[in-house]
Formats: C-alpha cells, structure tokens, sequence
C-alpha cells in the first residue's frame, strides 16, 4: 500500500512541478490599474432573421456582423478580477424561437488547447465556453450550457449552494478549432428554458469562458468579486427579449426493453448449473406537461435504468452505519434540488423500484413548488439508533409522497416548508393494503444580511407507527432498544414521535470566514423518505478559517482552518469532543495540498469513553495539471476506535484513497478510483483487517454520438467483482440506444474447499428511448 501510494505520488508530482516551472517561466502582469473589469454590465439584444444560419461553429454568416458584440472579459480564478492573458468576443442575438452565441475564443499556445471528444457532460477538464442564464432574476436557478472545442455539450442546473451535473436540455452547439483560435456557435431553443410569462424578458447572465492551464483560468464577461457571497448577484443583465413563447406543452419519453438474466442455481456451489431465463421484454413511458412556462407536471410509468451505472463500493468495515449512495436515476435527479432542505428529508434512493412515480416542479409567482408522489416495490427501510443504524431490504410496498413549498422574498431570502409521509405495507408486494407510516413536517429558512452573513433554520417534527412484522429484521436487531429503553428496534407496530432543530450561522467573504452549526435529533426520529444515520443527539459544530493571498507566481492561497465539535445524547452525557487542525496550500498551477491533524479527539462509544484517538491526514488535489493525467489522493493514519468489537477498544489504522483520470488521447478515457483501509489492534501490533475496492470506469468516444463504457469494480472485503460494459448512440441527451450487460463474479468455494472465482449473475439488455414534444 506505501509503495502504490508513493510510485502515484512521484508521477503526479513530476507533472505538477513540471506544469509549475513552465507556468512561472510565462508569468505575466495582469494588475495593470489601466484594466477596468466589467461590473454588472448590460447587454441589449437584437432580433434577426437567422433562417440562413447554419450552427457548424464557423460563424461566417453575414447575421453575426449584425448581432451585440461583447468583449473585455475579467479573469476571476486564479487572478482577482484581472486582465486575462487571451481574449475573448462574444456575439449575441435571438430570434422568435432561438436565442444565439458565438464565441470567438483567441488563444496565444494553440498546442495547450484541452479538447478531447468525450460523452456529453464529460468535457469539464477541457477548455469550453457557454452562457448561464438566471431566467426570473432571482439569483435561485440558473441554467448553464457549455460547449468544448470538439463540439462536446455540457450542461447544469445551478442553485445557490449546488450544480446538478445530471440535469439535461436539448440545444445545439458546433465548435470550430483555428490556427490561432477557436470558435462556437450556439442555438438555444426557448422552450428549453423556463422563464416569466411577459411580454418583455429581463434575465441576468454570466457569460464564461473556461481555460485549463495548469491553474483553472475563469475567465468572465462580468467580474465577481471574492468579497460578495451573491455569486448571481453581480451576474450582467440580458435584455431586449420580446414576445417569445414557452415551448411544447407536452413531452413523451417512451422505451422498449428486452432483457434476459441468467444465474448460478446454487449461489454457493461454482459447479452447480448456470440457468438462462427466457428473453423478455417490456415497455415503460415518462412523460412531462408544462402547466405553464414557470410549471412542469412529470411522471413515469414502469421506468427501467438497466443503463444506470451500478453504485461505486464502499469500505465499512469499521462503519456501523448506513451507507450514503447518491441518486443516479434521470427520473429523480431532474429537479432533485427542489426537495432539498438543511435535514435530509427527501432522499429518493429511499424509493427503490417504483412502479409509478409523478412530480410537479417550478414556481407560481415567487413560491417554489416541489411534489413527488411515487409507488414503491422492494420499500427499503432504516432503523437509526445512538451509535449505529440499520439497513433492511425488503419485499414490503410502500406510497410515498413528499410536497416542498418555500417563498422567495428576493436577495437569497427564503422561507419553506416540508411534508413527507411514506404508508408502509407490512406484507410483500402481492398485498395491497398500508398499516404503517412514517410522516415529517417541518419549516425552514435562508437569509442573507450585511452582505456576507447567512442565517440558516429548520424545524421538524416526525410521527411514526410501525408496520407489525416481527420476522423483518436483521439479527443484531433483538438486542437494541431506543428512548431508555421504552421501545424496541425490531418492527412490532409501536407508536412514536420526534423532532429535529437545525440552526446555522455563517460568514461568507473574501478572507475570514466562520460556520456555526446546531443540530438536535431526538432518540425517536426516523425519516423514512429521508436519510439517516443516528439519532439521540445535540450537536454543536464551528469552523473557522482565514485566507492569505500571497504575491508572487507560485503560492495562490493559503488558509489555516480549525474545526471543533461537541456531541451530546438527550440525556446530557458527552459523547464526543474533537478540535481539527487543517492548512491550506492552493498553489498557482492549479494543485491543493490540504493538511490536518485531531489534537483532541475524545468519544464515548459502546459504553466506553476512548481519549486520545488522535490522527493525521493529507491530501492533494491535481485537477488541471496536464492534457494527459489528473487526479489526488487523501491519506490518514493515526488511531481509531475499533467499533466493532466488544468491548471496543482503540487500534491504530491507515486509510487512503486514490483518483486519477487518465487520457492518453482525446477518445479514451479511463478513470480510476481506489480506496484501501487497515485496522491494526495497535500500532506496529496484530493486524484485523487490511483491503480495498477498486472502480475503473474505461470510456472510447468513437463520435460525439457513439461511445463505449466498461466498468469494472472489485471489493476485497466481499471478494466480488462487477464488470458492466455499455455501448450507447445519443441522438440528443433523451433519444438513446443502449446495449449492454451486468456481470457478478464471486469467489466461491467447491465441495473440496478449493477457492475459485465464478459468475453467479448475468443480466444482458438491449433498450431504446424515444423523445416525442407534441
């Protein structure tokens, strides 16, 4: 393990100091005081015919001469609102359906132009440009549509404390690359975007430009200043839109599947036979209804997502906890941050295999609107107790409903509220019929004030009545009970009600900046539609750090950071007190050197208070440092509690995790991701446990449209290996063929003990979906 991490070390680090030499040797003076960014700058639109133009990326069409020109763009990243060391030209006009870019990118080392030809959404290591559109002017929601040199799309839904990757919308983007530049073109349909219904539009808009050497140069139109937190705030105005109309009201998403599974028929025996079921198919349709240009109505009906990459795997082996997977699903992640709240109340990988699901999404005036409605099959459950908590799988039906309602009163100032209630079914799904519930509901609220403050709250409150069914559990189960003792763990039909308090006060500026946190869960608190890990808690956490902006061309910031945390369960008793040390190093080529050491770190655990659990970590992030490889890692090693053994006890342990993202030429990608963990009973002592898991997902771009995938994903723990492989044509980001397969390969013992692996599952699947706008 010291010798893979030492040997990716050395080669990561040959290309950083490298890539820094290089940077230093071409350092340049952008501080001239003669250079005067823009600052909220205004941007008036005309209307041209554009029934000629033809999006290849070449701009050659006589209506660009005719469009608004825009120039004098700001370098915000590494430099604070400098004179960027290339130029930039944008051209700007819209039609009755189109809004159109053109950007005009010049470049003084074409040779250091980072374009590969990946998947869509894939680009974001690359240089690329595009506009981010804030429809209603209420710094709540932007649309971002980027493009790459190679003509690759990416876009993202941004809101204030998030960018979802997984968003899609449909426009066209071509690029063209020059001697001495590169050009790109844009046509942006209307009915992609939501936008007020008036006559005359009035939209903020940062246009960017992205430029990857070494550092990440962003690279604006309007300047933003490190000091002001209200990132769309300083955002410039888009003006001039007249009489357009939302698009389509209505949306069809259809598909046709075909699937055949085959298994070994005794999962435990490699000799037994290996079945293969008959093929079958099936048939399922999304399909979206714009209420209005502000409102969108959605539902699936039978939804498949066979092409859903499988979850990475994850090392808890000294973890009594539930484990967090991020939603993958199209379905639920489009308009995901609409259900988003401080306390995780809508966590939508808690609806496992729905057979319908539908949703509302978007805003009438200045209320949010966010509804989904969803029946599930294989309901999973969570039991949370003090120190640990619970997954169970399950056969159980369930109905969930989750409605988010918060009221904008403008300059980042909201207040909401939640409901969510899941009917839960006792019996396996061939029973309809709920004798169990879960319901949360809640208010909260964001605020801004003195520019750089937020104040953050939300107050929930839980009611629950368990599904009677004492044979759903997982052993351990029998042995736990909750609220001193007055209820058990296990499924037997109790009664029982909590409530959770969050508060948060936060500094957000240029240099000092704070977060203060208080969060209490009662010992009764489940959120079934929601995520959680433990409950029985007050706990009280403070951040603060100061940022030091060094002259000079090697060291871009270093901040110092402490962290400091007391826990308490609801009784009074301490449970926890840890203070984190953590320097900062962001260097001018783009590299991150983060540093950390627990001083005090003191936890009361299975009834016994462990001191001195005190450890060290580091890590390094290079993002942009080369066309050919990026990547990090993150070390720590030092003491940990040994959870579960009885009694626990403290043991000392490593852990490290590896990225790295290698691209030898602009159609293959490969990206790698390892994690390894160990557990000694002390330092220098008997080792418990020692392993890894491994994800490497290998891409080849054959055209924009073409590509093929293999992931291949290996746990030690398990001793399992998944191999995924996924050919895919995109006509646009809805119109997709799939083909492709799921392999489980297990290492298995035969009737004479000899180890070997075999595959004991197999999934193969060809789907087509279809974008119909009616």
């Amino acid at each position: 393990m010291h010798k893979l991490f030492i040997t990716f070390l050395l080669i990561v680090l040959s290309f950083s100091f490298h890539d820094l030499h290089s940077q230093t040797q071409e350092s340049k003076d952008t501080s001239s005081s003669e250079f005067k960014p823009n600052i909220k700058p205004v941007l008036n639109l005309p209307k041209l015919n554009a029934d000629k133009i033809k999006i290849d990326g070449a701009l050659n069409e006589s209506v660009w001469q005719d469009a608004s020109l825009i120039g004098n763009f700001t370098e915000i990243n590494p430099g604070d609102n400098v004179k960027p060391e290339v130029n930039t030209e944008v051209r700007v006009f819209y039609d009755d359906e189109y809004l159109y870019f053109g950007f005009i990118c010049y470049e003084n080392k074409m040779s250091e132009l980072r374009a590969s030809l990946s998947d869509r959404d894939r680009m974001y290591s690359d240089d690329w440009v595009g506009p981010f559109i804030d429809t209603y002017s209420d710094f709540n929601q932007g649309f971002e549509m980027y493009v790459n040199p190679m003509g690759i799309q990416g876009d993202l839904l941004w809101t204030p404390n998030n960018e979802d990757a997984n968003y899609d919308m449909i426009y066209d983007s071509e690029s063209k690359i020059y001697s001495d530049k590169w050009t790109a073109e844009f046509r942006i349909p209307f009915k992609s975007l939501r936008f007020p219904d008036r006559n005359e539009q009035e939209w903020r808009i940062h246009i960017l430009r992205n430029r990857p050497r070494g550092a990440r140069q962003e690279i604006y139109w309007a300047s933003v200043s490190r000091d002001d937190p209200n990132f769309m705030g300083q955002s410039g105005f888009l003006k001039g839109i007249k009489n357009i109309k939302k698009g389509s009201n209505i949306e069809l998403l259809p598909y046709v599947l075909g699937t055949q599974n085959s298994y070994l028929q005794d999962q435990f025996d490699p000799s037994s036979e290996f079945k293969n079921d008959n093929i079958t198919g099936a048939l399922g349709l999304s399909a979206k209804y714009s209420l209005s240009s502000t409102l969108t109505l959605g539902a699936t009906f039978n939804p498949d997502f066979s092409q859903v990459e499988a979850d990475a795997p994850q090392i808890n082996a000294n973890s009594p906890f539930a484990l967090f997977y991020p939603e993958k699903r199209p379905f639920f992640l489009e308009g995901i941050n609409d259900f988003a709240t401080p306390i995780n109340v809508a966590y939508t990988r808690s609806i496992n295999n729905p057979v319908f699901a539908a949703k509302l999404t978007g805003k009438v005036k200045n209320v949010h609107i966010g509804f989904l409605s969803a029946y599930d099959d294989n309901t999973p459950f969570i039991v949370p107790l003090t120190e640990r908590s619970f997954f169970l799988a399950s056969d159980k039906t369930s109905v969930s409903n989750i409605l988010r309602l918060s009221y904008d009163f403008g300059g980042q100032n909201f207040i909401g509220g939640i409901f969510s209630d899941r009917e839960e079914n006792s019996e396996n799904y061939k029973n309809f019929g709920f004798n169990g519930f879960n319901r949360n509901f809640g208010i909260d609220g964001y605020f801004n004030f003195a520019s750089n403050y937020y104040l953050t709250f939300q107050l929930l409150g839980n009611a629950t009545k368990e599904i009677n069914d004492t044979s759903f559990y997982y052993y351990p189960l029998k042995n736990y009970r909750f609220d001193n003792d007055k209820y058990t763990a296990l499924y037997d039909g109790e009664s029982y009600s909590g409530n959770n308090v969050y508060l948060s006060f936060n500094r957000n500026a240029r240099d000092w900046n704070f977060y203060t946190e208080y969060f209490f869960q009662a010992p009764t608190v489940r959120r079934d539609n929601g995520f959680i890990t433990r409950n029985n808690f007050h706990s009280y956490f403070m951040q603060q750090e100061y940022k030091f902006y060094p002259t000079g061309n090697i060291v871009q910031k270093i901040t110092p950071q402490v962290n400091f945390q007391l826990r308490y369960d609801t009784d009074g008793q301490q449970t926890l007190q840890f203070l984190e040390l953590n320097p900062m190093i962001d260097f001018s080529n783009g590299i991150k050197i983060f540093g950390g050491y627990l001083p005090i770190n003191e936890e009361l655990y299975g009834g016994i208070r462990h001191a001195n659990v005190n450890r060290w970590h580091l890590s390094m992030e290079a993002n942009n440092i080369s066309k050919i490889l990026t990547g990090g890692f993150y070390y720590e090693w030092g003491r940990y509690i040994v959870r579960f053994a009885n009694p626990s006890f403290v043991g000392y342990g490593h852990n490290l995790d590896l990225w790295a993202t290698f691209k030898p030429f602009d159609q293959l990608r490969n990206d790698l991701n390892y994690s390894y963990s160990e557990l000694s009973a002390s330092k220098n002592g008997e080792k418990i446990y020692a392993g890894y898991v491994l994800s490497d997902k290998i891409s080849f771009q054959f055209t924009k449209n073409f590509f093929f995938r293999l992931l291949i994903q290996y746990d030690l723990f398990a001793r399992v290996l998944n191999l995924d492989p996924l050919v895919s044509y995109k006509w646009n980001p809805f119109t997709i063929l799939f083909i492709g397969s799921s392999h489980d390969i297990n290492d298995l013992q035969d009737n004479r003990g000899n180890s070997a692996y075999s595959e004991t599952d197999r999934l193969l699947f060809l789907k087509f979906q279809y974008l119909w706008s009616l």
